[in-house]
């Protein structure tokens, strides 16, 4: 009885602290802080950066939005892929949202992701892309933070594959917190 009891505890224990939080304004303010900074983007296949991108908090009112860019560089920047967008707590749909433009090898691509999930490593967001002809493709996207960035595990659900997988982003800065979050990492 006291090993099953022991097994027990341990296994809630263990549970509480993995299992994926539905996502909150306070924890959404907490997981978008870690993708503020610069970082340079490696696809599969690659071991050399692809890209560059940058997430900043902008402040707009009680608006609580990160900016974020990327471009494409090295041998892959013969495809010239920019893109834009923002990320923000949707008070209507409680939950964590971004859209995105890119211009690149696929022509002008509308993104619309979401969070799904959140731990205190991972956040696990659903994207859809569109393009002028329509729906082009839906992925399930996890990204575990590390002490020198982040790995990102991709799941194709419907459409078109992505010609290009992104697995990791590496750190090349991180930026502090916004001042007005004193419980976020870096302040």
């Amino acid at each position: 009885m006291f090993r099953f009891v022991l097994s027990f505890i341990v296994f809630f224990a263990f549970n509480s602290f993995t299992n994926a939080d539905t996502p909150t304004e306070a924890n959404f303010l907490r997981g978008i802080d870690r993708y503020n900074g610069e970082w340079h983007i490696i696809a599969k296949g690659s071991s050399e950066p692809i890209g560059y991108f940058e997430s900043h908090w902008k402040d707009i009112g009680n608006t609580k939005m990160t900016e974020f860019s990327f471009m494409s560089i090295g041998i892959w920047d013969e495809t010239q892929s920019r893109s834009v967008g923002f990320c923000f707590w949707n008070e209507k749909e409680n939950r964590a949202e971004f859209n995105e433009i890119d211009n690149g090898e696929e022509g002008c691509v509308s993104y619309a992701g979401y969070c799904l999930d959140v731990t205190a490593t991972t956040m696990t967001w659903l994207v859809t892309g569109w393009t002028e002809k329509g729906f082009l493709r839906q992925t399930k996207m996890k990204d575990t933070f590390t002490k020198t960035g982040l790995n990102r595990t991709v799941e194709h659900l419907k459409g078109k594959k992505s010609p290009k997988i992104i697995v990791e982003w590496k750190k090349l800065n991180v930026e502090k917190s916004k001042p007005d979050h004193p419980d976020q990492p870096g302040n």
